[in-house]
């Protein structure tokens, strides 16, 4: 799983930017005891949006567009902004 999040991370990322209300996204890998790894999503948003809310609109977006194992099972909203196009993401579970 984490070859997929390196590999494909961009990816997913470039398909969740397509979300209405997502200023940014930073896709990453997170380990999982079931699976091993679950692909985990952190958004920055132009306006306050419940995560229930936002978790189905991105999973109704994202049916079509990616493959079910790439579809974020974990997601957050953060408040801060995300690092720019200049700093390289860290696709790393926050501590």
């Amino acid at each position: 799983m984490s070859e997929i999040i390196n590999v494909g991370g961009a990816e997913v990322e470039s398909v969740l930017l397509g979300l209405s209300n997502v200023t940014d996204v930073t896709v990453y890998g997170e380990q999982n005891a079931i699976t091993g790894h679950l692909v985990a999503a952190r958004f920055s948003l132009r306006e306050p949006e419940d995560k229930r809310a936002l978790r189905k609109r991105m999973r109704q977006y994202c049916g079509p567009r990616l493959e079910a194992f790439k579809i974020p099972l974990k997601i957050e909203i953060v408040a801060d902004p995300q690092p720019g196009e200049r700093v390289k993401k860290s696709r790393h579970q926050p501590r």
